[in-house]
């Protein structure tokens, strides 16, 4: 059995302390990440903050 680590960040400098929003947009990143191919980090970029359909993410590392 082959396991994956997909991961998703939202950081407080850029979408401020709001659980809910810290969340949805971890949640965003972390499925970007599955998209992108798994066992990727996604961090959710300020750019997107106002647009929820953009593309979600950056990718900051690829395991192997």
């Amino acid at each position: 059995m082959k396991a994956t680590t997909s991961l998703g960040i939202a950081s407080t400098d850029a979408f401020g302390y709001e659980l809910d929003r810290l969340m949805r947009r971890a949640d965003m990143a972390v499925y970007a990440a599955k998209r992108a191919g798994r066992n990727r980090v996604m961090v959710a970029t300020a750019d997107e903050a106002d647009d929820a359909a953009a593309q979600v993410s950056r990718e900051v590392v690829t395991a192997t």
